[in-house]
């Protein structure tokens, strides 16, 4: 039997298809009330419940041998830093002791590149590279930090835990658009009408859930790998997709200080608005920061590979509209419906 936590989410539900096409029995463990959609067709055993649940946590191990923890909060704010740290770092240790406890077979931690120091423009990240709470970037990147090294703790206490350190994810799947699933469903519906300087090391999310399990089978207790794939910026994504639906449209660039004086302001505000900002000085930070990854590790210990980034956002613009093809007609009909009443207007 196989445990996922977070089996639900967009890199969970894509882990949790591809271990049950190898003929694994799977357990997933998902949040009460979370929307299972994407994974309605597959045979799988549903627990709903908290990580941080002790009990809950122990029980659901019973006749498990590998386990997968995938649950994680994901912000980009410091925003309720301490409810981040609960589930990041409490929720990581509730499950380590209790796979310690039943004598677990194998464990695959996903962390994340943000768990490394931060290195200046020009090197390349790679594994020997320090995890460091304090030099890590934002609030989520201190807490996946912290959360590694109590991996390390519970690996010299015996547990044959191994921990995969991926890029941002892309891809298609993305039922609950991530954050990067946002930004292309908005351009895809004509809603994107601004671009900015930046990017990032993306990885396809199929990419990354083959490489937990080739973790689970070919990794070495308590090592590290990152799970990378190609840097891509903002004006490379958006010209992409353009060629894909044949369709360019002008975006206006916002500088770097006006972007730098809206995120000032949505970090003042985003208490009281209870809401993911847009952009936040930790968002900005991460696009401007060093994307050079090396993945060289997990390629030559577990037969790691990615593919193409033109090939992963080709398969996710397609699954996008697919899959949201009903609300893109909508926002479009509704986009046009305004352009056409405020050129009548203008005319009057």
């Amino acid at each position: 039997m196989v445990l996922v936590t977070g089996g639900a989410g967009f890199l969970g539900s894509v882990l949790v298809k591809k271990l049950i096409e190898l003929n694994k029995k799977v357990r997933i463990l998902a949040l009460k009330n979370e929307d299972l959609s994407s994974l309605k067709d597959y045979d799988l055993e549903v627990v709903y419940g908290d990580v941080r649940d002790e009990k809950l946590i122990y029980e659901i191990m019973d006749g498990v041998d590998e386990v997968y923890h995938l649950a994680s909060m994901i912000s980009i704010t410091s925003n309720k830093p301490d409810v981040l740290y609960d589930i990041n770092v409490n929720g990581v240790v509730n499950v380590a002791k209790n796979a310690l406890k039943r004598n677990v077979k194998s464990m695959v931690y996903v962390s994340s590149i943000h768990s490394f120091a931060d290195l200046i423009n020009g090197f390349v990240i790679d594994e020997t590279i320090p995890i460091s709470p304090i030099n890590a970037i934002g609030t989520y990147g201190k807490t996946k930090a912290i959360a590694t090294l109590k991996i390390k703790e519970y690996v010299e206490k015996g547990l044959n835990c191994k921990i995969v350190c991926p890029s941002g994810i892309i891809g298609p799947f993305d039922y609950r658009p991530s954050r990067m699933g946002k930004l292309i469903l908005d351009y895809l519906k004509g809603k994107v009408w601004y671009t900015l300087n930046g990017g990032y090391n993306f990885v396809d999310v199929r990419d990354v859930a083959e490489g937990c399990i080739l973790a689970s089978q070919y990794g070495k207790k308590g090592e590290i790998y990152l799970l990378t794939g190609e840097y891509l910026s903002f004006d490379e994504l958006y010209k992409q997709i353009s060629l894909k639906i044949k369709k360019e449209k002008k975006l206006i660039r916002i500088p770097d200080f006006i972007l730098s004086i809206v995120a000032y302001i949505e970090d003042i505000f985003v208490n009281r608005r209870g809401r993911e900002p847009l952009v936040t000085a930790e968002s900005l930070t991460i696009i401007k920061s060093n994307a050079k990854a090396s993945c060289k590790k997990a390629t030559d210990e577990l037969g790691y590979s990615y593919r193409p980034i033109d090939q992963t956002l080709n398969d996710t613009v397609d699954w996008f509209l697919f899959y949201f093809k009903d609300e893109i007609n909508r926002s479009k009909k509704l986009s046009s419906r305004k352009h056409t009443k405020t050129l009548q207007i203008s005319n009057r």
